[in-house]
């Protein structure tokens, strides 16, 4: 069997690469724990979407989630997991697909089927508020 793996790569690349992500992670996170405000509106469009996905689908087992400020105070989720989901309302649920920032559908090692709806926005930074007001 031939081997794919080059054993003749630059460590060095590899090092100032992961020095660039860690870094460029370290100012995310700097900026994602600013002090920050709920935004009341897009709140309510990630309670009014998981509402609407309860008449939008159906399947044996379903459990259905959502999250608020995870996993970053500006991020939220909903999920769906259960077997043989099925789309009663195609009309609703691609209202709600395109409300969300992405949506993510996955069959899981239980033999489950997971479908994630993230929305990012959900606070706003105090800084950016007081500069609109100034």
């Amino acid at each position: 069997m031939e081997d794919y793996f080059d054993d003749d790569f630059d460590l060095e690349e590899d090092e100032e690469l992961d020095e660039f992500i860690l870094n460029l992670g370290r100012i995310i996170l700097e900026d994602e724990y600013q002090p920050h405000k709920d935004d009341p509106e897009r709140i309510e469009l990630v309670k009014k979407c998981y509402e609407g996905l309860k008449y939008a689908v159906t399947g044996k087992t379903i459990k259905l989630i959502y999250g608020l400020h995870n996993p970053f105070p500006s991020s939220g989720y909903i999920s769906i997991i259960g077997e043989d989901v099925v789309i009663v309302n195609p009309y609703l649920f691609a209202s709600i697909c395109t409300a969300a920032d992405y949506f993510n559908i996955y069959s899981r090692i239980d033999g489950k089927i997971q479908m994630d709806f993230g929305f990012h926005g959900l606070t706003r930074k105090l800084v950016d508020i007081y500069e609109e007001t100034v």
